[in-house]
C-alpha cells in the first residue's frame, strides 16, 4: 500500500508495524546527568534541547532507551556500545549529503574525493564553478544545481548552532536539494540534536 493510501473499510492491516512510542528523556533526568558532568548537555537558554556531545552522552541515552524498551536492551547487548557520530558542521557537511544522495557509498566517497581535489568543497569556489567543472568532478547536473543553491543561499552555519531544532530545519530546507531528512541528518550529526525526529 502506497502512502498515503487507506485501506478500504474494514480491510484487514496485515502489514501494519507496531510502532513503540520513544519517550523523551525526562527533563529533571536531564537536568541531574548535567550536574553529575556525564557530558550529558542541556543548554540553559531554553532554546535547544539536548546536545550530544560525547559518548557519554551517547551511553547514557542508549542506557535510557534499553530501560524503556526491553528491545533496545537486547539489541544493545548484540551489538554493544554504540559509537559517536559527530560530524563536522558547516557548508562542506550539507554538500558531502546532497553528493550522498542516491549513489552508492563508494560513488559518494570517490565523487567527494574529486570536490576535494579540485578545491570545490568551499563554498566560494562551488559558487562560481562551471557545469563542465562540476560535472568532471562527478556532479550530476541537478547536484550541481544544489550545490551552487547551497552555496549561495547565506547560511550562517554558526548560527544554528543556538537556534531551535524546528528553525534548523526550516532555514535548510528552503534550499534547493535539502528536504526534511536531510536537514535532520545535519541538525542530528553535524550540530548533535537528540530530539530532532
Amino acid at each position: 500500500m502506497g502512502i498515503g493510501v487507506r485501506p478500504a473499510s474494514g480491510a484487514r492491516k496485515a502489514n501494519a508495524v507496531h510502532r513503540p512510542k520513544i519517550r523523551r528523556l525526562p527533563l529533571f533526568l536531564s537536568r541531574n546527568l548535567v550536574k553529575a558532568g556525564t557530558g550529558a548537555e542541556q543548554r540553559k537558554d531554553g532554546m535547544v534541547g539536548r546536545i550530544i556531545l560525547t559518548e557519554a552522552c551517547v551511553a547514557e541515552g542508549a542506557h535510557w532507551l534499553a530501560a524503556h524498551e526491553p528491545r533496545f536492551a537486547i539489541a544493545l547487548e548484540v551489538i554493544g556500545a554504540v559509537p559517536l557520530r559527530r560530524r563536522d558542521d558547516g557548508f562542506a557537511a550539507l554538500l558531502d549529503a546532497i553528493v550522498s544522495q542516491q549513489v552508492s557509498v563508494a560513488s559518494a566517497d570517490a565523487i567527494w574525493a574529486r570536490l576535494e581535489l579540485a578545491g570545490l568543497t568551499d563554498p566560494a569556489a562551488m559558487a562560481v564553478a562551471s557545469d563542465e567543472t562540476l560535472r568532471a568532478a562527478g556532479l550530476s547536473r541537478q547536484k550541481a544545481r544544489y550545490g551552487r543553491a547551497l552555496a549561495t543561499a547565506g547560511i550562517d552555519y554558526a548560527a544554528l548552532r543556538s537556534v531551535p531544532d524546528a528553525d534548523v530545519v526550516a532555514t535548510l530546507v528552503k534550499v534547493p536539494g535539502i528536504g526534511l531528512w536531510t536537514a535532520e541528518i545535519y541538525a542530528m550529526f553535524a550540530l548533535g540534536r537528540a530530539d530532532v525526529f
